[in-house]
């Protein structure tokens, strides 16, 4: 296995063992083998997700994201976006931002999807944006750093959603929904704010992409909480959160090892197995630390922040 997986890395382009080209065949029980975790385990690697090639990789989990004082955060411009109304998430915006503020930087923005939750960020710098018009994403970007200058991160949370419903009962409309908040919008979101921190004239031509900086972090579904927890709900509520991780993953493979840019993509994930209350000083501690820079040595890029002993 360790001679065709070095093969495999020394062929990338081709996809060819033994002087002979691979069938879809071959490729595909080589993936499906290379990404079992017991294989992985004895070869000190995998199939990173979305990719067919394969790479010796550290772990890319973590849980703690202890960091930098406050003082880190000074001077940044910082976007947080938010697709969800409940009070909840809102909460968490509004905590969050008022931190980064009260740390002195330079600008915070809030962007939510619903007009209706206008009322709520009032002490913020805030607007109402269609988050599924990559148009008025890309425009309120742009429009952002031109006034504020060069954008430094980019916060984007997610929400929950209803983990007792199963999910083939939902209507089609139901589903797009799901998925439209869950993985097109954080995808958007993403892809905008890294061409908005990349020089002008990058996403024409992407070798100026090369040492650009910037941080954009999603914050994904919770874990479910309660003393008892099935495995369906806990299946439920991993269909979206595991979707993120795999993207996560990608992504950063693309920005360092293909643009070159030293931008990074992070996922947070609060809720444990234990099914306790997210710990909302640990969220925003993480959150914070993620921005002001505290991982940007580090391997791991998804953070199960309420996971740590702490």
């Amino acid at each position: 296995m360790q001679e065709i997986a070095e093969k495999i890395q020394n062929n990338t382009s081709k996809m060819i063992v033994d002087g002979e080209f691979l069938t879809q065949e071959d490729v595909a029980e080589m993936v499906l083998n290379l990404c079992d975790e017991k294989i992985s385990r004895l070869i000190n690697g995998r199939v990173i997700p979305n990719d067919r090639v394969f790479y010796p990789v550290k772990p890319i989990v973590g849980t703690a994201v202890d960091g930098p004082s406050k003082s880190d955060l000074a001077g940044k411009v910082i976007v947080l976006t938010i697709s969800s109304s409940a009070k909840k998430d809102i909460a968490r915006v509004k905590r969050l931002a008022a931190f980064i503020q009260s740390s002195g930087a330079k600008q915070v923005i809030v962007l939510t999807r619903n007009h209706e939750d206008m009322s709520e960020y009032g002490e913020f710098h805030s607007h109402a944006v269609d988050l599924l018009d990559e148009g008025s994403v890309r425009r309120i970007f742009n429009t952002a750093s031109t006034k504020f200058g060069q954008l430094d991160a980019v916060i984007h949370f997610t929400g929950d959603h209803d983990y007792t419903v199963p999910l083939s009962t939902l209507s089609r409309m139901q589903w797009d929904g799901l998925v439209e908040n869950f993985i097109y919008i954080p995808g958007l979101v993403t892809r905008e704010a890294v061409n908005a921190m990349a020089p002008q004239g990058a996403v024409e031509e992407p070798a100026r992409y090369k040492g650009s900086k910037g941080i954009v972090v999603i914050v994904g579904p919770d874990a479910p909480v309660g003393k008892k927890i099935s495995g369906t709900i806990r299946a439920r509520s991993d269909v979206f959160r595991g979707a993120l991780r795999p993207y996560t993953a990608t992504v950063n493979q693309e920005l360092s090892d293909v643009l070159g840019s030293e931008m990074r993509l992070y996922l947070v994930l609060a809720g444990n197995n234990e099914g306790s209350e997210p710990n909302a000083e640990v969220l925003d501690s993480s959150v914070a630390n993620l921005v002001a820079g505290a991982a940007l040595k580090r391997n791991e890029t998804i953070f199960y922040v309420d996971e740590s002993r702490r």
